[in-house]
């Protein structure tokens, strides 16, 4: 006598992904506090921030021999606080990539830039994305998982504020069964 096991549904449709390979998404954010501080007039700044994908986005950081593509999808910049001392009353500046190891600006990619914006408490900064950037981050995800951020900017008269960036990303991933 001879028997005919079928699976479920369900556990068929699980098997042929398997076998097909699985694909996700990992929509994660990493956040750096910047203080810029300048008594210059005009004043200009500049301050660099260290990310490590392997503590600040560990779920990205575990898929990262599996990854397909990521994105930056947006940055958000807002000023956290005003200190004594700022006489500026709007600025522009840039965000910058910078690759694990390297030193000075001569490696720095750009990543957006803004202008005229108030330099006031929660004022948030409209950044326009360089899609080019995203070269530094593939790269740390292939190697040690570290980068900076660098936060450079100007404004006609002394500045003193806190801001956070956050750098919002989008790793594609696939799973070969």
């Amino acid at each position: 006598m001879s028997r005919i096991v079928t699976l479920p549904r369900g556990a068929a449709i699980a098997a042929l992904a398997l076998l097909a390979g699985c694909e996700g998404n990992i929509d994660f954010s990493v956040t750096k506090r910047f203080t810029a501080d300048s008594a210059g007039s005009p004043a200009t700044y500049s301050t660099v921030q260290s990310v490590d994908l392997a503590t600040e986005a560990t779920d990205a950081w575990d898929k990262r021999d599996k990854v397909k593509g990521i994105t930056l999808a947006s940055i958000e910049g807002t000023i956290i606080s005003v200190n004594s001392g700022t006489l500026g009353t709007t600025g522009g500046g840039s965000l910058y990539l910078r690759p694990d190891g390297a030193t000075g600006t001569s490696s720095d990619v750009l990543i957006g830039t803004w202008s005229n914006q108030p330099i006031t408490p929660t004022t948030t900064l409209t950044v326009t994305l360089n899609p080019a950037s995203m070269q530094i981050i593939n790269d740390a995800l292939g190697g040690s998982g570290k980068f900076s951020v660098v936060m450079s900017g100007s404004t006609a008269a002394a500045v003193n504020f806190t801001a956070d960036i956050t750098l919002n990303l989008k790793l594609e991933y696939k799973i070969i069964g």
